[in-house]
């Protein structure tokens, strides 16, 4: 079977997700979700809302849509609308949206203190780490994720636990001293909700009703809630509410112990609220709506949508699009005109009917203040930065539709198009309001660090063997340098950004193992290609290498400083702890589902319990 959570082959018996550590048992769906909680697509753990990059392995926060007919994946902060695919008939090319959510969850699971939480028995165990005793957190979690949130400090942590009929009750546990027994917040709880960065205000949903709880008592919002969010300090809360025959709502802002205020009705979807309270950005009729400082909303753009993520600056992308309706006479070039065979097909391109209807996009950068057209005729939105305004995407070049040949046409019908609307777009990064076209052509996939000065390009990949050239694109100012070659016949998986400003990537890779390198760099060789973890502060990478995938156990191996040395034997899974010790499930039986856990700190390593099923990466946040 699969996983509900992150799709990786589960074997049969096994209590625990190997790749995420989430239960095999199904999660009943709750009726909202606050924050949908997403997975690594490097290496399956489990990442805190408004998380740009995975704190396990550093890559960048990646969804998983089906697969485009032609060019571009989408990559994403936290979530996207449903996968629009802007076609000529049945195969052209896709434009994928994204909407961001812009507020990111304080405190959900970030922590300085060295800790370890883990199931064990089917409950949630907590240890500080290397010495204290595990404590079993949970009594009858059940078939649940425990929605573990962690304060800053370490000294809360939040859960839930007795599972109910879709429902759930929601403590909160002094970890100062764990002799005291959990205080219970609420119960009928739904699956997500929020603590705000000191961890005193908790934010959630009973029965459609909001509420917020200072430790001591709640106090309810609003009725009839269907989504809301949460800024930093926990003070500012949007929500949707009133849900219509329409499936339209109502957008509301509430303040403390304010009345709330109504910002809009006939809303259809509310992207979030800024860290900071003072921005709410949300779509109505189609339109994207932006509200500061509790002024009026405004009209930002027509039939658009955000892209990427909002800055601290105040600045974001977004796109427009428009529809247009093209014949197809206007796509298709007749070089066969004395060839009869293909008079129907001629009598069929000049009736009314032979047209298609497709999508004029233009990207806008919105700078705080006001928007500017970045691009026109974008088709795909490849990657952003996570802390400067750059954004990459594909559009086409000079504006122009690519056209086939009436035999081709005749042949493959709009398969035919695929190949050509390939050759048609052109990638191009653009800085703020700068658009850039690469100078690179036959790209693959495309990769920018944190900061936005880098861009890794996979460009020349092979159909027969997946392998192509690794370029590298420095960004100076808002200008693109020329790409320097990193490396030849680099595989088409594994590749990606790595603490935010490295990477990784694989060659002669086969089932699923290869060559590892970071940086141009070789590591390793026989190296599993999913899986891989950076520790930015330590400068470590952690690998699987002679990995079996029948007993789900390898070599755990560390890589820093130039050298690569063997951790463990039979590890099964494994993370960083904040502080960049190795926490390991070693020995694990698949038809048991158990294992035990250890720490290594250098050449000393630990064992912190026996029969453990799984640990929890979200504990471990640096």
């Amino acid at each position: 079977m699969n996983c509900t959570k992150c799709n990786a082959v589960i074997p049969d018996g096994s209590a625990f997700c190997p790749e995420c550590g989430a239960k095999v048992e199904p999660i009943p769906a709750a009726p909202v979700e606050t924050a949908p909680e997403t997975f690594c697509s490097n290496c399956g753990a489990p990442m805190a809302a408004g998380s740009g990059f995975c704190e396990n392995c550093g890559a960048k926060a990646e969804t998983a849509p089906a697969k485009p007919d032609v060019v571009g994946k989408a990559k994403s902060v936290i979530s996207r609308i449903p996968q629009k695919f802007l076609k000529l008939g049945l195969a052209a090319v896709a434009l994928i949206l994204v909407i961001v959510i812009i507020a990111a969850i304080a405190g959900s699971g970030s922590s300085k203190i060295n800790c370890a939480m883990y199931y064990k028995d089917g409950e949630l165990y907590y240890t500080n780490l290397p010495k204290a005793k595990p404590v079993q957190i949970t009594d009858d979690l059940g078939d649940v994720d425990s929605s573990v949130r962690l304060s800053k400090d370490g000294k809360k942590l939040f859960y839930l636990d007795k599972y109910d009929s879709g429902t759930y009750t929601l403590y909160y546990q002094d970890m100062t001293n764990t002799k005291k027994d959990p205080v219970k917040l609420d119960t009928g709880v739904t699956s997500n909700y929020t603590i705000n960065e000191k961890a005193n205000l908790v934010t959630y949903i009973k029965d459609g009703t909001l509420y917020q709880h200072d430790l001591k008592e709640k106090a309810k919002i609003d009725g009839d809630v269907a989504e809301f969010y949460v800024s930093g300090d926990g003070k500012q809360i949007a929500y949707l509410a009133d849900k219509d025959e329409d499936d339209n709502y109502t957008l509301f802002r509430a303040t403390g112990s304010k009345e709330p205020v109504k910002v809009a009705s006939d809303v259809s979807s509310l992207s979030g609220i800024t860290e900071d309270g003072k921005t709410v950005l949300f779509q109505k009729d189609g339109s994207l709506y932006l509200q500061v400082n509790g002024k009026d909303a405004e009209k930002i753009e027509s039939d658009s949508r955000i892209v990427g993520t909002y800055y601290d600056n105040g600045s974001f992308y977004y796109m427009k699009e428009e529809e247009a309706e093209i014949k197809l006479s206007d796509l298709i070039t007749d070089d066969k005109k004395d060839d009869s065979t293909y008079d129907y097909l001629r009598d069929y391109l000049a009736g009314e009917d032979a047209t298609t209807t497709n999508y004029t996009n233009t990207l806008y950068f919105y700078n705080g203040k006001k928007a500017v057209a970045v691009a026109e005729y974008v088709m795909t939105y490849e990657d952003y930065a996570l802390d400067t305004p750059v954004i990459a995407y594909t559009a086409l070049e000079n504006g122009e539709y690519p056209k086939v040949s009436i035999a081709d046409y005749y042949e493959n019908g709009y398969d035919a198009f695929e190949e050509a609307w390939k050759d048609a777009v052109e990638y191009c990064i653009a800085v703020e309001n700068t658009a850039n076209a690469m100078t690179l052509t036959d790209v693959d996939d495309l990769y920018l660090t944190n900061d936005g000065k880098t861009a890794y390009v996979l460009s020349d990949v092979d159909e027969e063997d997946d392998t192509g050239i690794l370029y590298r694109v420095d960004i100076s100012g808002k200008k693109l340098k020329a790409a320097k070659k990193i490396d030849e016949d680099v595989s088409d998986s594994g590749h990606t950004v790595v603490g935010g400003s490295h990477y990784v990537y694989f060659k002669d890779v086969k089932n699923g193992k290869g060559e590892l390198y970071l940086d141009g760099k070789k590591v390793d060789d026989d190296v599993r290609t999913r899986g891989i973890r950076y520790h930015v502060n330590t400068k470590k990478l952690i690998y699987f290498t002679d990995w079996n995938s029948d007993k789900e156990l390898g070599t755990l191996k560390l890589y820093k400083g130039g050298k690569a040395s063997v951790v463990k034997d039979d590890v099964h899974e494994f993370t960083f702890t904040p502080d960049g010790e190795i926490l390991f499930l070693y020995d694990y039986s698949i038809s048991k589902g158990k294992g035990e856990l250890y720490i290594a700190n250098g050449s000393k390593q630990t064992k912190i319990d026996d029969d453990v099923s799984s640990f929890l990466y979200r504990a471990y946040n640096d």
